[in-house]
């Protein structure tokens, strides 16, 4: 059974090839990545774990990572509502840890979290193979549109 616990700094250089494989996963790298795009992914997350915007969690099996999800916190200058909100990403389970409720137990602790902290609104992205989690969860559609190819 999987335990699970907040992620630390030493568990950024795994928690960044996770976010890499989620992204190619789900289709999300359109033409490409950068060359650095390792050490960029490294930079942004330690910076979001020290100023806390951004909290990992991770579950582990026999001391292996084995899932991961990411709450970042929403802050920022456009930010006028009262009502603090959440984004929810990054989350993903290798293959081979899949069917064993790890997705789900991240899932639970990231909402407990953000309950704790008085977050009102959790926002994500789903994919197609997440949807039925989130929407078990009491995630519903909203009405965010996105437009692609612009040139």
């Amino acid at each position: 059974m999987a335990t699970y616990r907040i992620g630390l700094p030493a568990d950024v250089p795994l928690l960044v090839e996770y976010w890499h494989a989620m992204l190619v996963e789900c289709g999300l790298q359109g033409s490409g990545f950068v060359s650095d795009w390792r050490e960029r992914l490294t930079q942004t997350f330690e910076s979001d774990m020290a100023m806390e915007s951004g909290v990992w969690f991770v579950a582990e099996l026999e001391r292996r990572i084995v899932g991961t999800c990411t709450v970042f916190f929403q802050t920022g200058r456009s930010n006028v509502s009262l009502d603090q909100t959440a984004m929810l990403a990054g989350m993903y389970v290798p293959p081979a840890y899949r069917g064993q409720g790890i997705a789900r137990g991240l899932l639970e602790r990231a909402i407990a979290y953000c309950r704790e902290r008085g977050v009102k609104t959790i926002r994500l992205n789903a994919s197609d193979m997440g949807r039925p989690l989130y929407e078990s969860a009491g995630f519903v559609t909203a009405t965010e549109m996105m437009r692609l190819n612009l040139s």
